[in-house]
């Protein structure tokens, strides 16, 4: 795999912790990738996200971080594969790194305004809350 994009509880339960923040959890899963020359996106639900770019040192605490920007959460289900296809298509198209995770927890973000899968995100509202957040 080129892309991992994994949430917070999964890496608990990988790991059986409990208790490790989730900075030590991603910074553990990203030196346990080996050789995989892999990109690695880890959410934080609430508390937003990290992101390790593909040739990040496996042994260095360089990543980038983003907090969430929900502010009216209606339905969360789904908000981490709407960050996982955002971000997907950011590092195909070679956006900058430190914007990956940025840009994947406010598209997540507004996910988490819609119930179910009654409506989708579109770029429109994606672009306005960008312009928004960063005024």
């Amino acid at each position: 795999f080129s892309y991992l994009s994994i949430d917070t509880q999964e890496v608990r339960l990988a790991y059986h912790d409990r208790f490790s923040a989730p900075v030590d959890l991603a910074r553990r899963l990203r030196a346990d990738l080996g050789k995989v020359d892999a990109t690695l996106g880890m959410t934080l639900g609430p508390n937003g996200a990290y992101y390790f770019p593909k040739n990040t040192p496996k042994n260095t605490n360089i990543e980038c971080y983003a907090p969430a920007f929900a502010d009216k959460v209606v339905d969360a289900t789904g908000a981490g594969d709407a960050f996982f296809a955002l971000t997907t298509l950011l590092i195909k198209v070679g956006c900058p790194d430190v914007m990956i995770p940025f840009l994947g927890n406010i598209y997540a973000g507004l996910k988490t305004r819609i119930i179910g899968n009654k409506a989708s995100v579109c770029r429109a509202q994606l672009t306005k809350a960008v312009v928004a957040i960063l005024k």
